[in-house]
């Protein structure tokens, strides 16, 4: 069995959007949200940044659940650097999880 782990938004993208929309895309899948979103000072929109500022991201996630058992599949909605999933990923494995694999809607 896997277990869904959607890509958190952070406080700026929820307050103007509302929504979270990864775990739109999941729709009824059963997720977990043991990925949170760190309170970092934003300079610019993801989408503004160039490849190689991307690149510089430092972990933008923290760990907030249980320790993990058994596999994962990291959903996201857009693939660019990769950055993102690589951070989620190194995250899900630190905190006890066997195996994650991931999934993007577009690239």
């Amino acid at each position: 069995d896997w277990i869904y782990i959607p890509i958190p938004v952070d406080e700026y993208t929820m307050q103007h959007r509302g929504f979270n929309q990864v775990e739109g895309l999941i729709g009824d899948l059963p997720y977990s949200r043991v990925l949170k979103m760190k309170k970092i000072r934003r300079d610019k929109k993801q989408s503004e940044k160039s490849r190689s500022e991307r690149l510089k991201t430092q972990q933008p996630f923290e760990y907030i659940g249980d320790k993990l058992q058994g596999n994962y599949v990291i959903i996201d909605d857009v693939y660019t650097t990769g950055r993102t999933l690589y951070y989620a990923q190194e995250l899900l494995l630190k905190n006890g999880a066997s195996r994650v694999c991931s999934v993007t809607l577009a690239r």
